[in-house]
C-alpha cells in the first residue's frame, strides 16, 4: 500500500464504521475516486457483498457478526460468508444433518431462494429429491449425502408419526392414491375433502413419509392393509374403551304422575353389563320415588 492509499482506506474505513454498509455509488461520491478503483479496492479489502437487493451493499470483514450459519442481516440487506446467494445456499446444504427444503433455506436465508433453486435442476453442485410433494436438497458428496438421507429418513418418520391421520382417514388417503397414483400432493388432499373429510396437506404427506410411499400402488396396498387392520382392532368391542365406561340410567321424570309433588331419589344399583355391541360397562340404575303417595319410578331405558 503507498503512501496515498493509507488516507485513503482509512477514511472509507471511517465511512464504513458510520454507515455499516454502502453501495459503490455512495463510494464514488464520498471519496471521488473512479468505480474501477472502488471496485478494485473493494477485492482487495475482502469486502462481503449483499446476497440480496442485486448485490449492491458491501461490507467491510470485520463489521459483520455472523450467526451460526454464517449470515448477517444489517435492516434489509443480507450478508453471507460463504459469498453469494448461490454459494451460500450450497454451503447450507453441505453443513446441514438431512439435507434442505427450499422453505428451510429461505427462513435460513430470510429471503425467496425459488428463482436461484432452478440453477440446481440441472447443475450438479447439489442433488435434489422430491419427496411427498416437495423437493429436498442434498449435498453432491456421495458419504456426505448417504449420512443426510439417512438421518432425513429417520427425521422424516419421527416427525410423521407426530401428526398423522386417524386409521380411517388413511384408509381413504391410501384408496385415493391408489386410484390416483399421478395425483399432486395438493390434489390428493382435495380429493380426500371432497369425501367430506377435514384434513390438512401436512397429515397427509406425513402419513406417505410414515410409510415412505412415492406413488408406489403396491407400498400403497400394503400401508392400507395395515390401516385397515388397525382400525379393525380400534372397533373392537373390547378395545373401544381404555377404561370401563360408567353409564347412568336415570328416570325422565321430575314430578310424580299421580300427585304431582317432585320425586326423590330411592336408591342407586350398580350392574356390570356385557354386550357385543360395545364390550364391558357399569350401570348405574337409579330410582325415584314420591314420599308423598310411594309411587316408585325407575329408568324408561
Amino acid at each position: 500500500m503507498n503512501r496515498t492509499d493509507k488516507p485513503i482506506k482509512q477514511n472509507i474505513v471511517a465511512f464504513f464504521q458510520k454507515r455499516k454498509v454502502l453501495t459503490i455509488a455512495e463510494l464514488k461520491e464520498f471519496s471521488q475516486l473512479s468505480q474501477r478503483t472502488i471496485e478494485r479496492r473493494l477485492k482487495q479489502w475482502k469486502t462481503y457483498r449483499s446476497y440480496n437487493h442485486n448485490g449492491c451493499y458491501y461490507v467491510l470483514p470485520e463489521i459483520p457478526e455472523f450467526n451460526s450459519e454464517g449470515i448477517w442481516k444489517y435492516k434489509e440487506m443480507r450478508f453471507s460468508k460463504h459469498g453469494g446467494l448461490r454459494s451460500s445456499m450450497i454451503a447450507l446444504v453441505e453443513q446441514s444433518s438431512s439435507g434442505l427444503s427450499a422453505k428451510d433455506l429461505s427462513q435460513s436465508l430470510r429471503c425467496s431462494v425459488l428463482d436461484a433453486l432452478s440453477y440446481f435442476k440441472e447443475n450438479s453442485e447439489l442433488l435434489r429429491e422430491r419427496e411427498a410433494g416437495r423437493y429436498i436438497y442434498f449435498s453432491s458428496n456421495p458419504v456426505v449425502y448417504a449420512v443426510q438421507k439417512q438421518r432425513r429418513r429417520e427425521w422424516g418418520q419421527s416427525q410423521a408419526k407426530e401428526s398423522l391421520p386417524s386409521h380411517a382417514n388413511a384408509v381413504i388417503i391410501l384408496v385415493e392414491l391408489i386410484q390416483h397414483p399421478s395425483d399432486t400432493l395438493d390434489q390428493l388432499t382435495r380429493r380426500v375433502r371432497r369425501r367430506g373429510i377435514s384434513i390438512s396437506i401436512d397429515e397427509v404427506r406425513n402419513l406417505l413419509l410414515c410409510h415412505g410411499l412415492k406413488k408406489n400402488a403396491s407400498s400403497a396396498l400394503r400401508a392400507l392393509s395395515e390401516h385397515r387392520e388397525q382400525l379393525k382392532r380400534a372397533t373392537l368391542s373390547g378395545n373401544l374403551f381404555k377404561k370401563k365406561p360408567i353409564i347412568p340410567f336415570v328416570p325422565t321424570l321430575q314430578l310424580c304422575r299421580n300427585c304431582d309433588n317432585r320425586l326423590r331419589l330411592r336408591r342407586t344399583e350398580t350392574r356390570t353389563i356385557y354386550t357385543l355391541a360395545i364390550g364391558i360397562f357399569e350401570a348405574h340404575i337409579r330410582q325415584k320415588y314420591c314420599q308423598f303417595c310411594g309411587a316408585v319410578y325407575s329408568c324408561e331405558a
